[in-house]
């Protein structure tokens, strides 16, 4: 597979961020199926190009990448124990929820656990509907994958700064640029 071929995308968030990547990613020409926490429908169905799903092991069932946008490490860690049935090792693992500093290890652990591949993605700029372009990643993870995300990252903010290869340093440089402590 190229680096600029379409990726099946699995979108593990919560409201109107979640949703708003989610819809760039399927205009990009990414396979994306979303779960929402917020969302009370069961039944599948497809908005904007997104497969709206369920549950999270549905929606990460078949995906190439597990893309994580949700309310704090806790959530994040919740609804990643709950995808674990769809989980596959050599999966690639976006992690672009803001957390806590010392949280990443956490995620790492649980990365090794199911042999995933943990990048920490978080985005500098909000993930609002961003008409005007400007989001910004912050990416951290193995030189590897990188080609393999890109095409994702791409799709979802107008630039990535690759801060590292070790996924601690994209939550630290993110901690760094806002001046903020853990």
């Amino acid at each position: 597979m190229s680096q600029t071929d379409p990726r099946a995308v699995a979108v593990l968030g919560t409201a109107d961020g979640a949703a708003a990547v989610a819809r760039d990613l399927a205009r990009a020409g990414h396979e994306v199926r979303a779960w929402d926490r917020s969302r009370t429908a069961p039944e599948p169905s497809v908005v904007d190009g997104v497969a709206l799903v369920g549950s999270p092991p549905a929606t990460v069932d078949d995906a190439e990448i597990v893309l994580t946008l949700l309310d704090g490490d806790a959530e994040v860690l919740e609804v990643m124990a709950a995808a674990a049935p769809g989980l596959r090792a050599g999966m690639a693992w976006l992690q672009s929820t803001t957390v806590p500093q010392d949280a990443i290890a956490g995620l790492g652990t649980f990365a090794r656990r199911y042999g995933l591949v943990l990048v920490d993605a978080p985005v500098l700029d909000g993930l609002e509907d961003d008409a005007a372009g400007t989001r910004t990643v912050l990416a951290a993870g193995p030189p590897q994958v990188r080609g393999f995300v890109a095409p994702v990252l791409d799709a979802m903010a107008e630039r990535t700064l690759w801060t590292g290869d070790d996924a601690e340093a994209g939550t630290a440089t993110l901690r760094a640029r806002r001046g903020t402590a853990g």
